[in-house]
């Protein structure tokens, strides 16, 4: 999935696109693998600062 997907010039009709070229499954994974870097980069930042 790109990176880049809310970035400006995004329109409903390319994040529609993106949305009906993979399955519910897919979708699913790819939220989840971004859910674990984005926890993993928050909890890197905590043991940084304490």
């Amino acid at each position: 999935m790109p990176s880049n997907i809310l970035s400006r010039g995004s329109t409903f009709k390319k994040l529609n696109a993106i949305a009906l070229s993979i399955s519910d499954n897919e979708a699913v994974k790819q939220m989840n693998e971004a859910k674990r870097k984005l926890f993993k980069t928050i909890f890197e930042q905590e043991r940084g600062a304490a």
